[in-house]
C-alpha cells in the first residue's frame, strides 16, 4: 500500500498515525494539498514503470464500494433494533451518509438523519451527495433519495480538521466517562453537534429512539496536531 497524504505542516513533523503507518509496511509521500493530483499520477507512472499494476482508491472510500457498504450495513443494525427515530453522525465525503440514508429509508422509512458536517456548507454538499445516491440506485436498481436528510452545518468550527475548546470538552468527556473514542475531524464534530441539536430542543428527543453512528476516530485522533 501506498499512501499519499497531504499535509501543511513541516516535514520533520510526524503523527502517531504516520507511525503506525510506517509499522504496517504502508509507503508515505507527502505533499501539500494543492500538488496532490500531480502527486498521485507521478506515484501511478513509477509503478508502471517497474511493471506493478496499482489501482488507485480515492480518500475516503468515496467509490460504489463505500456506498454501498454503509447501505448493507443499515441491514445488518436492521437485525439489532427493531426502531429508531433519528440518526446522528458525520458527513464528510457523503460516501456514509448515502449509504445511510438510502438503507434507512429501505429498512426504517419514518426516521430522520441528522448529518453534522465536517467540511462543507449544504449548497457545496447537496450535488455531491446526489451524484453519489445516483451511483447506488443505478447500482441497486431503486429510486432512494435524501427526503429523510436533515443536514445540518453550523458546526464546522472553522472547517475541515479545524476544532474549538467546547469539541475538545466533549471529545475528552465522551474519553474519560464513557471510554468512547470519538474526534474532532468526524465522529467528534458530530457527537458535538447532536449533543448542541437535542439540547436545543429536548422536548422534540424526549422518548424518541435515537442512534449515534460512530464512523470511528481513533486514527483522525492520533493524527492531530494538538496546541
Amino acid at each position: 500500500m501506498h499512501l499519499i497524504e497531504y499535509t501543511d505542516e513541516p516535514k520533520e513533523w510526524k503523527s502517531l498515525n504516520y507511525f503506525i503507518c510506517k509499522l504496517a509496511g504502508i509507503t508515505t509521500t507527502r505533499c501539500a494539498k494543492k500538488d496532490v493530483p500531480k502527486t498521485i499520477q507521478d506515484v501511478l507512472q513509477q509503478y508502471q514503470k517497474a511493471n506493478i499494476k496499482a489501482k488507485f482508491v480515492y480518500g475516503g472510500g468515496k467509490s460504489l464500494e463505500g456506498i454501498y457498504a454503509y447501505y448493507d450495513a443499515v441491514a445488518e443494525l436492521n437485525k439489532q433494533c427493531d426502531k429508531i427515530d433519528h440518526v446522528f453522525l458525520a458527513c464528510g465525503t457523503g460516501t456514509t451518509l448515502t449509504g445511510v440514508c438510502a438503507g434507512m429509508q429501505k429498512y426504517y422509512p419514518d426516521a430522520i438523519i441528522h448529518a453534522i458536517s465536517t467540511a462543507r456548507k449544504y449548497e457545496d454538499e447537496i450535488n455531491v451527495l446526489e451524484e453519489d445516491m445516483s451511483v447506488l440506485n443505478n447500482y441497486v436498481d431503486s429510486s432512494f433519495s435524501f427526503s429523510n436528510l436533515d443536514f445540518c452545518d453550523s458546526f464546522l468550527c472553522g472547517g475541515y480538521a479545524k476544532y474549538n475548546e467546547d469539541l475538545l470538552d466533549v471529545i475528552k468527556e465522551c474519553l474519560s466517562n464513557e471510554g468512547m473514542i470519538i474526534d474532532p475531524t468526524y465522529s467528534g464534530k458530530a457527537f458535538y453537534g447532536m449533543r448542541k441539536i437535542m439540547e436545543s430542543n429536548l422536548k422534540k428527543y424526549s422518548g424518541k429512539n435515537i442512534l449515534f453512528w460512530n464512523t470511528g476516530g481513533i486514527m483522525n485522533l492520533l493524527s492531530t496536531k494538538y496546541d
